[in-house]
């Protein structure tokens, strides 16, 4: 998780590198589960593909390049809980390779997805930027777990144990009270991706979603489909804002799952 001076400095980074790009923002973050379970069907090289295809096309559009600030969050791997890639101009940024490892600790990686934007929009403000409003996509492929892994023993050997998310955990009791805050003020939109058919309970996941469809379970054999028809979308973007800058609702003109092949999703 990120030390206060850690937060301080990325601020610094962010103010940095808006001084050249000084054209309307559109903040869009997405959260990706990395843990174990990711390693099954290969999910977690369709994910890296993904991203590599997502970034590769939006790099040849220069309206995109100028308008789009991405940010990417990871739960699950080493870290836990990583920003992996900080809002910047894409052209600047490093594609992530993720290998998939441990727990799925999603309240913190919300948490810490909310802080990041916090962040960019008040370095957007500071220095008289407009922007969009922010626009979340998690993506997972299994039920959240604690932060915090059991130590057991057995047969003289330790060994650590993700336990299940509860209802009134402390962690999930504070990132649902942020967010809600945050979506009161920015009137954020989030779209959330259920992998496979691992996640059995939705219930946490629709705790952060901010419309009655917004959760959808995705085949993984259609992971870089998905990835593809995602850069169509964000692709969009830019256009669709200046043509209707004053809409309520963003995602009345972005919708990740719109127009994707019937069949492909399922709601919740």
């Amino acid at each position: 998780m990120s030390s206060l001076m850690e937060r301080i400095n990325r601020k610094k980074m962010k103010l940095a590198s808006l001084e050249n790009r000084r054209s309307k923002k559109i903040p869009f973050v997405m959260v990706i589960d990395i843990s174990g379970s990711m390693e099954l069907n290969e999910n977690i090289s369709k994910v890296n593909r993904g991203l590599q295809a997502f970034y590769d096309v939006l790099l040849e559009d220069p309206k995109i390049c100028d308008s789009l600030d991405l940010s990417i969050v990871t739960f699950g791997g080493e870290e836990r809980v990583q920003l992996a890639v900080d809002f910047n101009d894409i052209r600047k940024q490093t594609v992530p390779v993720f290998e998939a490892y441990g727990n799925t600790p999603l309240c913190p990686a919300i948490l810490m997805a909310l802080d990041n934007i916090e962040d960019q929009i008040d370095a957007y403000q500071s220095i008289g930027i407009s922007n969009t409003k922010p626009i979340m996509l998690i993506m997972t492929d299994g039920e959240p777990s604690r932060y915090e892994y059991t130590e057991l023993v057995e047969n003289g050997e330790e060994y650590l144990v993700a336990d299940p998310l509860q209802k009134t955990d402390k962690e999930f009791l504070e990132a649902k009270s942020k967010f809600d805050r945050f979506r009161k003020m920015t009137d954020m939109e989030v779209h959330i991706v259920a992998l496979g058919n691992q996640v059995e309970d939705l219930y946490f996941l629709k705790q952060f979603s901010t419309g009655r469809n917004s959760v959808k379970r995705l085949e993984d054999t259609d992971i870089l489909s998905f990835f593809k028809h995602l850069t169509v979308s964000v692709r969009s973007l830019p256009a669709a804002y200046d043509s209707n800058p004053d809409n309520p609702n963003p995602f009345q003109v972005f919708d990740v799952f719109d127009g994707f092949k019937e069949g492909n999703l399922s709601t919740g």
